[in-house]
């Protein structure tokens, strides 16, 4: 049942992050899915958009599944970078909120190799705040993982050896 469940909801966030134009904010709401809020109640908006960052509010009432809150942040990066035309991002800086939300900063480009303050600014670094190294992700990672079809893909693709 569980596994229906998540299928579900991963075939309607194909479909329902809620943006329209460039200057719209994204948002992404569970209850606007049909999705009951006593199996999963989560919100995520981008609360600011700037040159090449944007900050999520990601608000999760059920607290059930790290990995679907995961998932649906994904779903809004997505969406994001899209609108921006970018084909990496990458994760700047969360702030926890209290019980149920917390910010995430994200960073957008189409550089696969950036130096980050320079990019993003002098209030980031190239590390994470346990030393770990930041990372780029690409986009073409997520419509992967969702089997997004990507709209140069056909060019990736060998061709047919002939004999």
């Amino acid at each position: 049942m569980i596994k229906k469940k998540i299928l579900l909801l991963i075939m309607l966030l194909v479909f329902s992050v809620t943006c329209v134009g460039q200057n719209k904010l994204v948002k992404l709401d569970t209850k606007e899915m049909g999705i009951n809020k006593d199996d999963f109640d989560v919100e995520i908006e981008e609360i600011e958009r700037k040159e090449n960052i944007s900050r999520l509010k990601i608000t999760d009432k059920t607290l059930v599944s790290v990995c679907n809150v995961i998932t649906l942040e994904m779903q809004v990066i997505y969406k994001i970078a899209k609108l921006r035309n970018c084909k990496y991002f990458i994760m700047l800086e969360e702030q926890d909120l209290g019980e149920d939300s917390y910010i995430s900063t994200v960073g957008f480009t189409n550089k696969k190799h950036v130096d980050i303050k320079a990019e993003f600014g002098s209030n980031y670094s190239d590390k994470y705040e346990d030393g770990e190294k930041r990372f780029i992700s690409p986009i073409r990672g997520i419509e992967f993982v969702f089997g997004i079809p990507h709209s140069s893909s056909s060019k990736n693709i060998p061709k047919k050896r002939t004999r």
